[in-house]
């Protein structure tokens, strides 16, 4: 009995022996991998307590818009007895300002106009001109805007003064005869007045806005030809200017 435990007893001391080498020459890869450790969880947020917003990211600059020359948004328009035009063209009838073909020249409320006329007749023998100048001030203006049928929606009061230059010259040939043979004498008749007039008028039509106007004037006129003063009387003058 004493043998048999005593060769038990040297088994298991070779047994612990070898499985102590063993797990002494056993490589590194075959150590069990470490346990992974959780990320803590964030913590919900507390009744009545408000969670912080995530960071919000920084705005953006934007790109300028091109520079631009034209106007934006609608243009004011023109009130109601504003001047707007700056151009006028038509005919004229005056004793003291002009006749003939008309240019008139708009600075606001007051117009420069110009008038001129030729005529030649009997080929040359007998020839007119009528050349004449005002400047028109515009006192009162009011406009329409219901206006209908013939009625104009802008009248105007006007000052009126100016001046006016007419030359007449005639050509006449004469034949005297002496002993069967003619002989002509030419003769030439030269006339020529200046007249200058002042007066009130009205206007009606296209006065501040583009489009036709009619006006109508009484002048007190004085006339002075080769002799001196000539007459002096109230005249009436007209003129219809397209306006623009």
């Amino acid at each position: 009995m004493w043998h048999i435990g005593k060769y038990i007893t040297r088994r298991r001391r070779w047994a612990l022996a070898l499985a102590a080498t063993a797990l002494a020459a056993a490589p590194a890869w075959a150590d069990p991998a470490p346990t992974p450790i959780p990320a803590p969880e964030a913590a919900a947020p507390v009744k009545g307590e408000v969670a912080d917003a995530p960071p919000m990211a920084a705005p953006q600059p934007r790109p300028a818009a091109p520079a631009s020359d034209a106007p934006t948004g609608p243009q004011p328009r023109p009130k109601p007895g504003e001047q707007v035009n700056v151009h006028g063209i038509g005919v004229a009838g005056s004793f003291a300002t002009g006749t003939g073909l008309t240019y008139r020249r708009y600075f606001g409320n007051t117009s420069i106009q110009a008038s001129c006329l030729a005529v030649i007749t009997d080929r040359g023998s007998e020839a007119l001109a009528f050349v004449g100048a005002s400047v028109v001030q515009y006192v009162l203006i009011w406009h329409t805007p219901n206006s209908r049928g013939l009625m104009p929606s802008t009248t105007a009061m006007r000052i009126t003064g100016g001046a006016h230059y007419y030359l007449r010259k005639t050509t006449s040939t004469e034949w005297s005869f002496s002993q069967g043979l003619g002989t002509p004498t030419t003769t030439t008749t030269r006339e020529s007045s200046v007249n200058i007039g002042a007066g009130l008028g009205a206007e009606f039509g296209g006065i501040v806005a583009p489009g036709f106007s009619l006006s109508l004037d009484l002048l007190l006129v004085a006339a002075i030809d080769q002799q001196g003063l000539s007459y002096i009387l109230p005249l009436p003058q007209s003129a219809l200017v397209y306006s623009w």
